[in-house]
């Protein structure tokens, strides 16, 4: 328990730095006519324009600028990089989901490297969003749900693995092997009482 509050404040704290280091380099990218305001003239905007209007739009800006951000993979390679690159950049939620399966797929197989198991982890509600948006009629397998729960389950979140497991197992979905998702529930509830040990 004490590993996982630790890799959740890890995370938290990468996420953050990640975060202010992006805003920092997107404001130094755009052109001088086109920067964002820094808070201080986006205060004196607001005690200047002493309107409701404009108090909403500062309040609104952070925001924005979170959600709009791509998580930057300095650290990562071209194939991590390019399918993150597909989710964030394309308006199609299958692109979205077949980049979001690639990147899955990336982190799944270099998750003895921290980084990539942390990064992997961290898309499995993003994962799950997507999922949902996909026409029934789509190809849809169990592959994604399988390496998230496995990235879970060695960052130990077991819940959260199980989740997974059911996740797929509601919607009819196979993981390849002989045991399927159930097989895979009851190693990670195994695992989970030995950890607990």
């Amino acid at each position: 328990m004490v590993k996982f509050l630790a890799l959740v404040v890890i995370v938290g704290l990468g996420y953050f730095l990640y975060n202010r280091a992006r805003r920092k380099d997107s404001s130094e990218t755009l052109p001088t006519s086109e920067k964002a305001p820094t808070p201080t003239e986006t205060e004196e905007v607001v005690a200047v324009e002493d309107s409701p209007k404009a108090e909403t739009q500062h309040e609104d800006e952070p925001e924005v600028a979170v959600v709009a951000e791509a998580p930057q993979l300095d650290w990562a390679d071209d194939n991590l990089v390019n399918a993150m690159t597909q989710v964030n950049r394309s308006d199609d939620s299958n692109q979205q989901y077949q980049g979001m399966l690639s990147a899955i797929a990336v982190c799944y197989k270099q998750r003895k490297t921290q980084q990539y198991l942390i990064f992997g982890y961290s898309l499995s509600q993003q994962y799950q969003t997507l999922f949902g948006q996909q026409e029934s009629s789509a190809k849809l397998n169990g592959t994604g749900f399988m390496q998230l729960a496995t990235l879970a389950t060695d960052n130990g979140d077991f819940d959260l693995a199980i989740n997974l497991c059911q996740q797929a197992l509601d919607n009819d979905l196979s993981d390849g092997t002989v045991t399927g998702f159930e097989g895979r529930i009851k190693r990670i509830q195994q695992a989970q009482k030995k950890a607990a040990q």
